[in-house]
C-alpha cells in the first residue's frame, strides 16, 4: 500500500524573546535577519543558500491527535565509515618489502611515501578478511588491506610471480574512520587513498567499488516498544539487545523485565543493512565520547544558533550500511537507464569512488529508509521517519530515486541443478577432507571438474551475486568452514 508523510501541523510554537537594542523583538525576526545576511553573502559569491528552514515539528495523527517533536534534534549527520577497492597487478618491490618485514617483526612499523605525504603504518595478518597484510594507523584512521589470498604466488629465485599477471585483481582494500572522514574534506581523502593505490599497485590501477556507512545521530527520541510490529521491510532482524527495566527479587527466583531497546539490527552485511544504535554509551565504552561530543556540539540544525546537544541525554544512532555489491548494482542500473533520473547538473552516474558517492548520499539515505520504513499507521510514515527523510542535511542538493540492476539467472540453470550441486559437492568435500586436502588444494580439484561452471552458478545463485571475486571468495570461505567441520565432527578421520 502507498504510504505518505503525515501533514506537518503548521500551528505558531510558543515564541521564546531577546533583548537587543533595549527592544523586545519576536526570535523569528532575528532568524530572518540572520537569514537575510545568509542570503546577501551567498548572493554575493554567486551560491546558492544551504541553511535549512526552521524545522517544522508538530504532526497531526489521522485520528486528529497532535505529535509534537520539537524536542528531536538532529545532532550530526554524514559517513560513518568506507571501504574503497582498488584492481590491479601489486607492485613486485612492495610486495617484497612487506614480506621481509612481515617475516621478521611482529608488529613492524613501515614508512609509506605517497603524492600526498609520508604515513607510518603498523604492519600485521590481513586475518578473516580475504587479504594477506594488514597495515593499520589509528591515529590517521586508515586501515589498508593488501594482496588477496584467493590469488596464489608463484615464487622463484627472482621475483614473486602473481597468478594472472595481465588480469588486474582486488589486491587493495582501504578502510577510513569517522575520525579522518569527519576532519577532512572529501576530495583530499580521495587523493590519499588513491595516493596509497599507486604505492601498492602498478600502473593501470583502477577503482574497482565502495561500501559505505551512513549515519544520523538524533537526540530527544527512543526507540518505541512496537517498533518491530510497525517496521516494514523484508529483511529479518540479525540483532535486537534489550536494556534491562527491572529486577524482582522473590524469594530464590529473580524475576527481570527487559522492557528498554538499546539496539536494533536489521539486514546482513553482505547487502543493505540497517541499525539503530545508542550512540552515547558505545562511545563511552570505545573512550570516544569526548571526540563525538565535540563534534554534536559543533553542529546546529539553524545556522549561526547554537547546538541544541543536551550533554547527559541519550544519543541515538541511525546507521545504513552498504555493501559495495549493492551500491555497484546501483551504478549498474544507472547505466541501464542514463535518461530515467536526469542525471544532469554535472551529477555522474557512477559510483565507485568516495567522492562520487558523495554526490549521491541523499539518494542513498532515501532508499535506505525506504527499505527499513516505520509506519505510524497502514497508511501514515512514522513522524520520526518524515524528519529523517526530509530534514536531514547533506549538503547536497539533488535527490534522485535510486533502483538496482539484479544480476540475471544463467540460462539452463534450474533447481534440480542446485539440489545435484549441493549433493555433490557434500560428498566430495568430505571425500577431500578424509585425504588430508585443505581448501585450496579442494578448489584446485573442483576447477578441473567438466562441471566447475555449475559450481560457479551455485554459489552465484545462493550469495546473489556474479562478480567473480565475490563468488570466489564465497567459495573458499565455504570450503574452509566445512572442512574444519568434517574433521573436528569426526567425518574426516584417517
Amino acid at each position: 500500500m502507498a504510504t505518505k508523510h503525515m501533514e506537518a501541523f503548521n500551528t505558531t510554537p510558543h515564541h521564546k524573546y531577546v533583548i537587543e537594542e533595549n527592544k523586545f523583538i519576536n526570535s523569528q525576526q532575528v532568524l530572518d535577519k540572520l537569514t537575510d545576511k545568509i542570503d546577501e553573502l551567498s548572493y554575493e559569491l554567486g551560491e546558492t543558500p544551504k541553511y535549512p528552514p526552521l524545522p517544522q515539528r508538530y504532526f497531526m495523527s489521522p485520528q486528529g491527535e497532535y505529535i509534537d517533536m520539537t524536542n528531536v534534534h538532529i545532532l550530526h549527520q554524514g559517513v560513518d565509515t568506507i571501504k574503497q577497492l582498488y584492481s590491479g597487478i601489486p607492485h613486485y618491490d612492495t610486495f617484497q618489502e612487506i614480506e621481509k618485514e612481515y617475516q621478521s617483526t611482529i608488529g613492524a612499523v613501515m614508512t609509506l611515501r605517497t603524492a600526498t605525504g609520508t604515513y607510518d603504518f603498523m604492519l600485521g595478518s590481513g586475518g578473516r578478511s580475504g587479504y594477506a597484510y594488514r597495515l593499520q594507523n589509528n591515529e590517521l584512521g586508515i586501515i589498508i588491506f593488501f594482496c588477496s589470498r584467493y590469488k596464489k604466488l608463484k615464487t622463484d629465485d627472482v621475483l614473486p610471480e602473481f597468478s594472472s599477471d595481465t588480469e588486474p585483481y582486488s589486491h587493495l582494500k582501504i578502510e577510513c574512520s569517522p575520525h579522518l572522514l569527519c576532519s577532512t574534506p572529501v576530495q583530499t581523502v580521495q587523493q590519499m587513498l588513491d595516493g596509497f593505490a599507486a604505492y601498492f599497485l602498478q600502473q593501470g590501477w583502477q577503482h574497482s567499488g565502495i561500501a559505505a556507512h551512513l549515519c544520523v545521530d538524533v537526540q530527544g527520541w527512543d526507540i518505541p516498544p512496537d517498533f518491530e510490529q510497525r517496521l516494514v521491510t523484508r529483511a529479518k532482524p540479525k540483532d535486537i539487545y534489550l536494556g534491562m527495566q527491572s529486577m524482582e527479587f522473590d524469594g530464590g527466583e529473580v524475576a527481570v523485565i527487559y522492557g528498554r531497546r538499546e539496539s536494533i539490527t536489521y539486514g546482513t552485511a553482505s547487502f543493505t543493512q540497517f541499525s539503530i544504535y545508542d550512540k552515547t554509551r558505545e562511545a563511552t565504552k570505545s573512550d570516544k565520547i569526548e571526540t563525538w561530543e565535540e563534534i554534536w556540539q559543533s553542529n546546529s540544525e539553524i545556522p549561526e544558533l547554537p547546538s541544541p546537544y543536551q550533554k547527559g541525554q541519550t544519543v541515538r544512532r541511525f546507521e545504513i550500511r552498504f555493501h559495495h555489491r549493492v551500491i555497484d548494482q546501483f551504478t549498474a542500473y544507472l547505466a541501464a537507464n542514463p535518461t530515467e533520473n536526469g542525471l544532469i547538473d554535472g551529477l555522474e552516474p557512477e559510483m565507485k569512488t568516495y567522492a562520487q558517492l558523495y554526490q549521491w548520499l541523499p539518494s542513498l539515505w532515501l532508499y535506505g529508509l525506504t527499505s527499513y520504513r516505520l509506519q505510524h499507521s497502514s497508511t501514515y510514515i512514522d513522524p520520526m521517519w518524515t524528519i529523517l527523510m526530509t530534514q536531514v542535511n547533506w549538503g547536497v542538493s539533488q535527490v534522485r530515486i535510486l533502483k538496482r540492476e539484479y544480476g540475471k539467472t544463467t540460462k539452463g540453470y534450474t533447481p534440480s541443478i542446485d539440489r545435484l550441486i549441493s549433493l555433490y559437492l557434500g560428498c566430495v568435500i568430505s571425500l577431500y577432507a578424509r585425504k588430508g586436502y585443505n581448501s585450496w588444494d579442494v578448489f584446485d580439484e573442483l576447477q578441473k571438474q567438466g562441471i566447475f561452471d555449475y559450481i560457479v552458478q551455485f554459489y552465484e545463485q545462493r550469495h546473489y551475486t556474479w562478480d567473480w571475486a565475490e563468488v570466489q571468495s564465497h567459495i573458499m570461505d565455504d570450503l574452509d568452514y566445512k572442512i574444519t567441520q568434517r574433521r573436528l565432527a569426526g567425518n574426516a578421520v584417517f
